[in-house]
């Protein structure tokens, strides 16, 4: 998925979390909240800087680079400092950030696991588990920035059955926004 679903997706789950927990915390201390879960939805994809540095160039082709076969992609290592962060948190505010650090970058984990899949048993396997597995990957020789992604783009919507999901999700977002604000 990309980066719009993953924030998408974050703002959904970690609302209807705020939601349902309704932490005893100020107003101004809940907009951080939803601010966390809607960043940890969306950090495991960090480790993308890490491949600019070591490729040099933001056009990395899945062969080269497949960024959801780093730790920063196992799910076991979001949920420890969570639960960590949950278990000795002095005050209700910092239980909701270890709640929402494990929610949101799970998150990410679920929606990367529709087709692409990630790293669900590591340490003990590192196969990537996908619910839809697909073979798919974009290739091109391509390597200027706008027509690498613009062509990325336009793979990922003909070929990718969780493109329209993705779609889906942000309008669902949107109107939620709306709705909200």
């Amino acid at each position: 998925m990309l980066p719009p679903g993953h924030v998408a997706g974050a703002y959904l789950v970690t609302s209807a979390v705020l939601i349902l927990t309704h932490p005893s915390v100020s107003p101004e201390q809940l907009v951080i909240l939803l601010w966390i879960g809607i960043f940890f939805g969306i950090a495991p994809d960090f480790d993308f800087f890490y491949g600019l540095l070591k490729y040099k160039t933001v056009t990395a082709h899945d062969d080269e680079f497949d960024h959801r076969k780093f730790l920063s992609h196992a799910p076991i290592l979001w949920l420890i400092p969570s639960l960590v962060i949950f278990f000795l948190a002095p005050t209700p505010f910092w239980k909701e950030i270890g709640l929402l650090i494990w929610v949101g970058s799970w998150t990410h984990f679920a929606l990367d696991s529709i087709e692409t899949g990630i790293m669900w048993l590591w340490p003990f396997r590192k196969t990537k588990m996908a619910v839809l597995p697909t073979q798919k990957e974009y290739i091109t020789d391509e390597r200027r920035f706008f027509p690498f992604w613009i062509g990325l783009v336009r793979w990922y919507a003909l070929t990718m059955t969780s493109f329209w999901l993705e779609i889906l999700t942000i309008v669902i977002a949107g109107v939620v926004y709306a709705l909200h604000v």
